[in-house]
């Protein structure tokens, strides 16, 4: 496992992240804006089976890989394949390019070779294709300098000596992955004197961005950061990481990270379970459930080593809900140095610190001039210890609505309660004898209320105007760091239906679940308006507005600890 050291204070971190991160604190203090590839730049044409023919479709009942590399070699803008090829070889290409599967493509490189190679920033996509078993330097199976497309596709068994245990993005390209499946891909191990290597399935070097839309991540490993992915930027929507593991950043390792109607189970990490940002992570509509930190942020975790620039280390939160996540010493759920958390259920998280005074089952909240603004929320678990805490020099805003299993006496960090707070309220007044996460509509699982809960109708009406508008503070912050972001301005729309969806009619209740009947025809769109209105405003910022750091910067130029 990747080398920790000691910081003097909470954050304990591998080295090579604290290299990052100065390099990152340098790049902003500097006030270099890099601008970020594009991360659904597509090769200029979008193949059918249409598309195919006798000139460009190779059959492995009657071609070779040699054939597929002679296309290649003459620049056929869309390659089409039919069979399984194995590869001694990797297919080599400069040009823009797009391979679509027929039935039953695949290439694989028989754990001996990489299997597609390409330079002079050609983008790619892939269509309807397995990749599996590609052994390769940087990039199992992929390796590619320019924009990358992946649609309904799997790589499987992939690994690399270094990053990316399937794909390896250098350049500026960026990367978009819709309906595919990334499964038990690998980095290189961790090496004595060098450190180790991040992006489990997918390395995105540079300040570029992955946008991860109805896709599955699973069993994925990197030996230093992001068990799935390692990127500037993520979005993901509607998609699944599970069960990835880094030793930063389990399921992503990422400077921003948006997580939109997605699930995160069972990732882990020494720092960070499911995900490791250094500005934001921001979470709408999205289940945590079941991850672990050997040390902080069981399922999310965010903010600088040693500090960083003004306005990093936020998480947002919205109509999420977290379940049974652990961490090793604090922040069950989540660690954060600011932001804001509403109408979100905390059930059963734990933080294993042997400090009562470090005590934090759901947030533990690390020194900021930024205080952690909660409201509407649910905060609940089995055990008697605070579900909130922090270091000496933070501060929790209460904004109301938030209802608590433990006294008011025990949640010392929460300061001045607001007068509409409830507290002891055991986990079975809240959801019933048999609390657990379950389909109760909508894209992500929830916990259900029982009719007699006191969370129900438990958010005064004035707690909607304060996280209408609660993204503009963070976003003003953000301006500091990215100057174009100047003028933005979060969206003004209510937070007005809950995870699945539903209306939240009247006073709402507390927690990412709405007590009532079910109303068909919005649970069934499968897109939280408000959510996308938050959405679209921090996604403007983070791919808008430029980039005042650069994660990629640490390239090959590892020094020796």
């Amino acid at each position: 496992m990747t080398e920790t050291v000691a910081t003097g204070g909470l954050f304990r971190r591998p080295s090579t992240a604290r290299r990052m991160a100065r390099t990152a604190t340098a790049v902003a203090s500097s006030g270099v804006l890099v601008g970020m590839g594009a991360a659904t730049t597509a090769p200029a044409v979008a193949a059918e089976a249409i598309d195919c023919t006798l000139g460009n479709t190779v059959d492995s009942s009657t071609g070779t890989v040699a054939d597929i590399q002679a296309l290649l070699n003459v620049d056929t803008a869309i390659v089409c394949l039919t069979g399984t090829f194995i590869l001694a070889a990797p297919l080599t290409f400069n040009h823009d390019l797009e391979i679509f599967g027929l039935p039953a493509a695949q290439l694989d490189g028989v754990n001996l070779t990489q299997i597609l190679t390409g330079t002079s920033g050609a983008s790619l996509e892939l269509k309807n294709l397995s990749l599996v078993r590609g052994a390769g330097t940087a990039g199992g199976a992929v390796n590619v300098d320019g924009d990358l497309v992946v649609e309904n596709s799997q790589f499987v068994d992939n690994a690399a000596d270094e990053d990316g245990g399937a794909i390896f993005v250098g350049g500026s390209g960026g990367v978009e992955v819709i309906g595919s499946v990334f499964s038990d891909n690998a980095t290189g191990p961790e090496v004595d004197g060098v450190g180790g290597y991040s992006g489990g399935a997918i390395f995105i070097s540079d300040t570029s961005t992955g946008y991860f839309e109805d896709s599955t991540f699973s069993g994925n490993t990197a030996s230093e950061a992001g068990g799935a992915v390692f990127s500037y930027a993520a979005l993901t929507s509607q998609s699944t990481f599970s069960g990835n593991s880094a030793p930063v950043g389990g399921g992503l390792y990422n400077a921003l990270g948006i997580y939109e109607e997605s699930t995160f189970a069972e990732n882990s990490a020494d720092e960070g379970g499911a995900s490791r940002s250094l500005f934001y992570a921001a979470t709408f509509g999205s289940t945590f459930v079941e991850n672990s930190a050997e040390l902080f942020g069981g399922a999310i975790a965010t903010g600088f080593p040693e500090g960083g620039p003004e306005g990093s280390g936020a998480v947002i939160s919205l109509n999420s809900t977290f379940v049974d996540n652990t961490a090793g010493e604090v922040g069950g759920a989540v660690l954060a140095e600011y932001g804001q958390i509403g109408l979100s259920t905390f059930l059963n998280n734990e933080a294993r610190t042997d400090s009562p005074d470090e005590h934090s089952e759901a947030i533990y909240v690390v020194g900021s001039d930024e205080a952690m603004e909660i409201g509407g929320n649910i905060f609940a678990g089995s055990r008697a210890n605070a579900q909130l805490g922090g270091s000496s020099d933070s501060a929790f805003g209460d904004l109301g609505g938030n209802v608590f299993s433990t006294p008011a006496s025990t949640e010392v960090a929460l300061g001045s309660p607001a007068s509409s707070d409830l507290f002891s309220h055991s986990v079975e007044i809240l959801f019933g004898a048999s609390a657990a996460l379950a389909d109760n509509g909508g894209p992500t699982q929830t916990v259900a209320l029982v009719g007699t809960s006191p969370a129900i109708n438990a958010v005064p009406a004035d707690v909607f105007t304060v996280l209408a508008s609660a993204l503009e503070g963070d976003l003003a912050a953000a301006a500091e760091l990215a100057p174009a972001a100047g003028g933005l301005v979060a969206a003004s729309d209510s937070p007005d239906v809950d995870q699945r969806n539903e209306t939240r009619a009247g006073l709402a209740d507390a927690g990412a679940y709405e007590y009532g009947e079910p109303d068909p025809e919005l649970a069934a769109t499968g897109a939280d308006t408000v959510a996308m209105g938050w959405l679209a405003g921090l996604t403007t910022l983070l791919l808008g507005a430029g980039a005042a750091l650069m994660l990629g910067a640490r390239r090959r130029s590892r020094s020796p600890r």
